[in-house]
């Protein structure tokens, strides 16, 4: 199913619930808001697990970026933060609004009849209290978190008090739902049975990518002056300082004259724009296309299908869906080894290169190495048997149907997802 759009709330916390047909199993699927990452997953689930009726829950009218999200079925979205926004700065004082939240969810809960519920994070205390209603009533609720177990880097008073909380938080749950293996790892840290995590990471939509016809692309190429004579490395990421587009342009500058006919697309808007501009040296800003933020998925996969390496050297990405997107789109991956989806979709040396963080040097080398017309396309054939392969390990679908059975809401399905193993 599709998200509620941004703009309205369709469907709010008082509205009467309308009539459910008896032989569907309701879940819900509380996030912060809207965004486009779920929309495929949501709409595979109504396709391919018929027994599960979907609801979209959103803490938040709004997320931290413009996207274009089609309104589709509102009456199965609901807001509980009329007029607020995901990214706003959290408080002390929002403490009794967030309290006050949770209450409305679990009226609305009960009233929907949902009988298994997956909560997005725990970082606030609705959400907490929310947790703990579903141990006592009942409903098994499910964790979903892109945590990385290569982010968990707090020390001293800190760790402990995140360590008690999450140990509290692991005994609320009825199962884990993380991204990738970096997430089930880091729930394994703290307490996590291997058994009760099931795989549900973020999805693009493979077919939109697959299927973009080459008129559409020859489109937004023209549209952007986009040279299809020239090689291409593509970013795409909020311009801020952990997303490192900064590295971006110097290690691109750094092989400009070794790689004279490669450009590079740098997508994406943010506090750091301006700054970044200014970093790419004169002689070299014919080749560096600044794009901004695009919100429409067609835009982004055609400009990743008329590339050829998608470059990604962020420090915090707990997952990075975009790199399922360019794999998709056939490209050679070269992303920092700490990336979450990096952990699955980016195998050095078969697919593209990993380098390490915020390492200038050992980015530099990995983009050349996987510049190299030889090793490029050996790289960007690979990438669609990777893809395929955590297709088969990773598939939301199947992690949601363990995930159900595990807790008895619903037969198990012929289809395994190995996040246990």
């Amino acid at each position: 199913m599709s998200a509620n759009s941004t703009a309205a709330t369709p469907n709010t916390p008082d509205a009467p619930a309308a009539p459910l047909a008896a032989e569907k199993i309701n879940v819900g699927i509380l996030t912060t808001a809207p965004t486009p990452y779920r929309l495929a997953l949501h709409r595979r689930i109504d396709r391919e697990v018929p027994e599960v009726r979907i609801f979209s829950m959103y803490l938040n009218d709004a997320g931290d970026q413009p996207w274009a999200i089609d309104a589709g079925e509102a009456d199965r979205s609901v807001s509980f933060g009329a007029g607020q926004r995901a990214d706003r700065p959290s408080r002390p004082s929002e403490i009794p609004r967030d309290w006050a939240k949770a209450g409305r969810m679990i009226q609305w809960c009960i009233e929907h009849r949902i009988r298994a519920l997956i909560v997005a994070g725990y970082s606030d205390l609705g959400r907490l209290r929310l947790l703990r209603w579903c141990r006592k009533a009942g409903v098994p609720v499910f964790l979903f978190s892109d945590s990385n177990i290569h982010l968990d880097t707090i020390k001293g008073v800190p760790y402990l008090i995140k360590r008690t909380l999450l140990k509290w938080v692991v005994r609320q749950c009825a199962g884990f739902m993380p991204c990738g293996s970096f997430g089930r790892d880091y729930f394994v840290k703290y307490g996590a049975a291997p058994d009760r995590i099931f795989y549900w990471p973020y999805e693009p939509d493979y077919s939109l990518i697959e299927q973009l016809p080459q008129t559409e692309i020859d489109r937004v190429c023209t549209e952007l002056g986009l040279n299809p004579a020239r090689r291409r490395m593509v970013f795409c990421a909020r311009m801020t300082d952990f997303k490192k587009p900064d590295m971006a342009v110097e290690a691109f500058a750094a092989i400009s004259a070794q790689r004279p006919d490669w450009d590079l697309v740098m997508i994406g808007n943010g506090p750091m724009l301006e700054s970044v501009r200014q970093r790419v040296p004169e002689a070299l800003r014919h080749r560096v296309q600044f794009a901004g933020f695009i919100g429409e998925q067609s835009t982004i996969s055609a400009i990743y299908r008329a590339s050829d390496i998608f470059l990604h050297p962020s420090v915090h990405e707990p997952w990075g869906v975009v790199i399922n997107e360019a794999v998709c789109a056939g490209n050679a991956i070269v992303a920092a080894r700490t990336v979450g989806a990096a952990g699955e979709l980016l195998r050095d040396r078969v697919n593209g290169r990993a380098f390490e963080p915020e390492n200038l040097q050992s980015m530099v080398g990995a983009l050349l190495d996987a510049t190299d017309p030889v090793a490029l396309e050996r790289y960007k054939a690979a990438s669609a048997s990777v893809l395929a392969d955590w297709r088969r390990r990773g598939d939301p679908v199947a992690g949601l149907r363990q995930a159900l059975a595990s807790a008895h809401v619903l037969q198990e399905g012929p289809v395994a997802n190995s996040a246990s193993k």
